[in-house]
């Protein structure tokens, strides 16, 4: 992501378990060249206060926001954002969205700005999909709930001229359709919700959805989704380098 003030690196992923500081310096230590890190699924529990003491790790502001037992949210949520100090000043961070106490580490987005840049970041953590009626429900409700704060979210961000930028794990199930470049419905016969209520906002929003993880390396480039009958796009670079690879 370039700017007027150079090159903007972001990157989001559950790092299965990050409540300790020792755990986010490793993380910190493995992406030392990068603005901002995301971590959905930190396993944090909250203290009571919907985001926690702020903490410095390393050259990076932490905000923590831990997760509260409640019947949508699981010991598995829990979300931290990154900032590199550098790039970010403590009051770059202009608004800390608020948050259903119902979703607490499931959903959470700062509202950064650098320069003339504005950022909205924001890390979703849906939840497994699950098989049991009992089980399916409390599912159901928690991707719609989820969904309900992102669109509020999105069109907040929208008034404020920022950029959303959305990280979510593989429970999101997005994947390519038939055409390489759009995001199709997720699991035939078997669809995920998730996957399908953000393929809705995708195209209520024309957005884009970059997947980074790659499993076949030599498909990398079906992995940038546009939304259905959109427009905006998503170009891949190879880490550490200029060139593109598409």
């Amino acid at each position: 992501m370039s700017a007027a003030s150079g090159l903007f690196r972001f990157v989001g992923f559950n790092p299965c378990a990050a409540s300790r500081v020792a755990r986010i310096a490793d993380i910190v230590a493995e992406y030392p060249s990068h603005d901002a890190i995301v971590l959905g699924g930190t396993q944090l529990r909250s203290t009571g206060e919907h985001v926690e003491p702020e903490r410095i790790v390393d050259s990076f502001r932490c905000y923590q926001f831990g997760y509260k037992r409640r019947p949508l949210v699981t010991p598995s949520c829990g979300i931290t954002i990154l900032l590199k100090k550098s790039r970010f000043q403590k009051h770059s961070v202009k608004i800390i969205l608020p948050v259903p106490k119902q979703l607490w580490g499931r959903a959470e987005c700062l509202l950064v700005r650098q320069q003339e840049q504005a950022f909205g970041i924001i890390g979703l953590y849906f939840p497994p999909r699950v098989s049991k009626t009992g089980q399916k429900q409390v599912y159901d409700k928690a991707v719609a709930s989820l969904v309900a704060w992102l669109q509020s979210t999105l069109e907040f961000l929208d008034s404020k001229h920022a950029l959303p930028l959305l990280y979510m794990d593989l429970n999101g199930g997005l994947r390519q359709s038939d055409d390489d470049y759009v995001a199709g419905e997720h699991g035939v016969g078997n669809p995920c919700p998730a996957s399908a209520a953000i393929r809705l906002v995708l195209q209520a929003w024309d957005l884009s959805a970059a997947n980074t993880f790659f499993p076949n390396q030599s498909r990398v480039a079906k992995f940038t989704l546009k939304a259905p009958g959109g427009s905006n796009y998503i170009r891949l670079y190879q880490p550490g380098t200029t060139g593109q690879l598409f």
